[in-house]
Formats: C-alpha cells, sequence, structure tokens
C-alpha cells in the first residue's frame, strides 16, 4: 500500500505540474483536490478492511462505517462542484491518478517479481 500512496503522490504532482501548462488554477485545484478526495478513500477503505481483518466485527457497526464513508465522500464532492466550481475535467484527472498508481504498481511489481 504505501508504493500506491507513493506513486499516486508521484501522479499527482505530475498532473498539477502538467495542467500549468494552461495557466489555470481551477485546473489545478481541481486536479489536487480530486488526488486528496481520492487519497482519502483509499485511507478510508484500507481502515474498514483492516478493521474485517483483525477479527468478527459487529456487522452494523461495519455497514454503518461504510455507509458513513460513502456518505461523506458523495458530500464533499458535491458540495465542492456546487459551492466551490471546481473544474469537472480536473477534478475527474484528479480521481483517476489512484487508478494509474495502482496500475503503475501492479506492472511493476509483476517485473520484479520475474527478474528475481
Amino acid at each position: 500500500m504505501e508504493k500506491i500512496y507513493r506513486n499516486q503522490i508521484f501522479f499527482t504532482i505530475a498532473c498539477v505540474c502538467a495542467s500549468l501548462f494552461w495557466k489555470s488554477a481551477p485546473l489545478s485545484l481541481s486536479i489536487l483536490f480530486g488526488a486528496v478526495v481520492s487519497l482519502s478513500n483509499l485511507w478510508m477503505l484500507e481502515r474498514i478492511y483492516r478493521q474485517i481483518l483483525l477479527g468478527p466485527q459487529n456487522k452494523g457497526i461495519l455497514f454503518a462505517s461504510v455507509l458513513g464513508k460513502y456518505l461523506l465522500l458523495i458530500g464533499i464532492l458535491g458540495i465542492s462542484i456546487i459551492y466551490f466550481n471546481l473544474h469537472l475535467v480536473g477534478l475527474l484527472i484528479g480521481l483517476s491518478t489512484l487508478i494509474g498508481a495502482i496500475l503503475w504498481t501492479t506492472v511493476f511489481n509483476g517485473i520484479y517479481s520475474f527478474r528475481d
């Protein structure tokens, strides 16, 4: 997981630097905001899975934590799009940095496992 976090930060920095080419502050901030939201989503998901793996948990509490996570994410994204007037393409690019980080990590872990 640490590699995924590191690669997502790398992709976020690369996307924000590339967006500076268009000299659009809303685009750069939207990419950064989307990356922070996807990184926090991954962190919350990892925390929930660790609770599941630690042992028997109350299913009601587990359901409430998953539901709360998704409601919080929907609320944050909805409020930020409506009130802060974020650039939607930038937000999608920022949210997709997690997918790029997962693919990058998977490919390089596969390459390095064949080398050994």
